[in-house]
């Protein structure tokens, strides 16, 4: 008898019972593609985590150009507020007109008024009997006058601000003396405005006694004085000298914040974003309540973490109990911007790409093994493919294709170590839109957009391939011009001024009425500009530069608009020039 060896034993095995076979390469294939399949999944979970992370980035991002554009604001205000008092110091300050003095004159009536504009809201003043039952408001005859000049002067500036924030905020100036001036005009009866302000951290800290470095403060979230909706409020106190004469306020809607948390990146989570006390300022999701505190008033396994810990932290993500929690320090500012996220939501959002195709009830081994590659090839390939669409869409701005805010503040730190190395000019022009909410209500939205790619792409003709135009949002530009001085770049912005004057953009729609007839449909414009250059001015840093050109904007805008300011006028100068009544429109006008 012959004896067989293992190979041949093998195969008459097979030859004998082939099904069992079959069945033990189809278990061993199954159990090889659920080992691919449970790896790729892991590694598809991984990467859309770092999807998660790269998305909350993007709003970090987008809340802390928000709150250093709305502390600019306030900032601005208080610098015009404190201008305008020092300017009506000594004999060569302004003669009251009769609108002031009437108000004066009734400045001992239970309640008294000074309209600030035709059609425009009205300062509420009380007596000094009302006063004195009110903490935080002093009388005094001799400055009255002057807070009246420059509580009118800042009221009029918040008709502007508020108007670029198209009404979802108020500003206030609250003064020491005992009036007070709302933008938008408030509801509620002026004595309740005025008795609540005495009392709440809007007004109170920024008095002396709580605020003696006279540091910009936020405010907790509260409840509205007009209308039920939470805000929270950035205050700044106005001195003179050391003489503190009230405060200007911009009270911010939660609904903008939500806004900026859940709707330009969205992500599958909550996010939340709170103070480095754990203070609550707003989350993405409805339902909000003032006084709520992060982590303690929330569900999840963070509840022994501290905001403070990881706002000192900066950066990170923490995994516990199925759940993942990012968070991010937004910019400068104290606030911890957070989201968490689950695997139950991961693994959604993994399954919801996945096609598996159907092809009938049994599946050849080889088959499943091949879709399965070509499904997780081509969900790799979407994953990149996403991820460009976010690169892209993170360094240009979507209407114009100009670059946005991220991509010139990163062309800036280029230049500007390149002018460490070898020190040239390096100039910025800040360009903004005249009458732009004019635009909008005569021609419609559509067309105002249509404005502003005109006014794009005639940047983009009007200036050298190594210039680079920027849109910073709304009717804002910004222009970066290396190896450029002051005068060549005053010369530059000038000649962009000239070319946005002679624009004639035709306007398209047909629901609209039209300001002439069909031969008229062209939008004509001008815009303002304000110059800096580092050399010149002597800043290095973005935000100073920045802040030189944007003051010289104002300057522009006080003076006339549709000019060019490089060099800083005269505050007396820019108030004469800018002495007619506003009217409504957006961000500066």
């Amino acid at each position: 008898m012959r004896v067989l060896g293992p190979r041949a034993k093998l195969w008459r095995y097979v030859e004998n019972r082939p099904h069992h076979v079959v069945l033990f390469c189809a278990m061993l294939s199954l159990a090889l593609i659920a080992i691919l399949c449970w790896r790729a999944a892991g590694i598809l979970n991984e990467r859309h985590l770092a999807q998660v992370q790269h998305e909350l980035d993007h709003t970090r991002i987008a809340v802390a150009v928000f709150m250093e554009q709305e502390l600019r604001r306030v900032q601005t205000l208080r610098q015009v507020a404190e201008e305008s008092l020092q300017s009506r110091q000594g004999s060569d300050a302004t003669a009251p007109d009769s609108q002031l003095q009437a108000a004066y004159a009734a400045r001992n009536q239970p309640t008294w008024q000074l309209p600030l504009s035709a059609g425009g809201p009205t300062a509420f003043g009380f007596g000094p009997a009302e006063l004195a039952r009110l903490p935080g408001y002093v009388r005094n005859d001799e400055t009255l006058l002057a807070d009246l000049a420059v509580g009118r002067t800042v009221g009029r500036l918040l008709q502007i601000t508020v108007g670029n924030l198209e009404f979802e905020a108020a500003g206030r100036f609250v003064s020491r003396n005992g009036f007070y001036i709302g933008v938008p005009q408030d509801t509620i009866a002026p004595h309740r405005g005025l008795e609540r302000f005495s009392s709440m951290p809007l007004y109170r800290d920024t008095m002396p006694d709580r605020n003696p470095q006279r540091r910009v403060v936020r405010t907790p979230v509260y409840v509205a004085l007009s209308r039920p909706e939470l805000r929270f409020a950035i205050s700044a106190p106005v001195y003179l000298g050391n003489d503190f004469r009230g405060a200007v306020v911009l009270e911010i809607s939660q609904r903008m914040l939500r806004r900026a948390l859940g709707e330009a990146v969205p992500g599958p989570g909550k996010r939340i974003l709170a103070a480095r006390n754990g203070e609550v300022i707003a989350i993405s999701e409805p339902g909000m309540a003032p006084g709520q505190q992060w982590p303690r008033d929330f569900e999840g396994p963070w509840r022994n973490e501290s905001a403070a810990d990881l706002w000192a932290r900066g950066e990170g993500t923490l995994r516990g109990a199925g759940q993942h929690l990012l968070f991010r320090r937004v910019g400068s500012t104290d606030l911890l911007l957070v989201e968490e996220v689950s695997d139950t939501q991961l693994a959604a959002a993994f399954f919801q790409g996945l096609r598996w195709p159907l092809v009938g009830v049994v599946l050849a081994i080889g088959l499943l093994l091949w879709v399965s590659l070509v499904v997780i090839s081509r969900l790799f390939a979407r994953f990149i493919e996403r991820g460009e669409a976010l690169r892209a869409l993170a360094e240009h701005d979507a209407l114009t294709g100009l670059a946005n805010r991220r991509a010139f503040e990163h062309r800036f730190r280029l230049e500007r170590d390149r002018r460490q190395r070898n020190p040239e000019p390096l100039s910025l022009v800040l360009v903004d839109v005249d009458y732009f909410k004019r635009i909008n209500d005569t021609w419609g939205h559509a067309n105002g957009d249509r404005a502003l790619v005109a006014l794009a792409d005639a940047c983009r003709d009007g200036l050298r391939t190594v210039d680079l135009p920027a849109r910073f949002g709304g009717e804002e530009f910004v222009i970066l011009l290396p190896a450029t001085s002051l005068e060549e770049a005053r010369r530059v912005a000038e000649r962009l001024r000239a070319t946005v004057a002679a624009l004639a953009v035709p306007a398209v729609g047909e629901d609209k009425t039209w300001p002439g007839d069909d031969a008229h449909r062209f939008i004509s414009f001008t815009a303002s500009f304000g110059v800096a250059e580092t050399g010149a001015d002597r800043v290095e840093e973005l935000e100073q530069l920045v802040g030189v050109a944007d003051r010289r904007l104002y300057q522009a805008k006080a003076m006339g608009r549709n000019r060019v300011v490089a060099t800083d006028v005269a505050a007396g100068d820019a108030a004469v020039a800018g002495a007619s009544p506003p009217t409504a429109r957006s961000s500066r006008s």
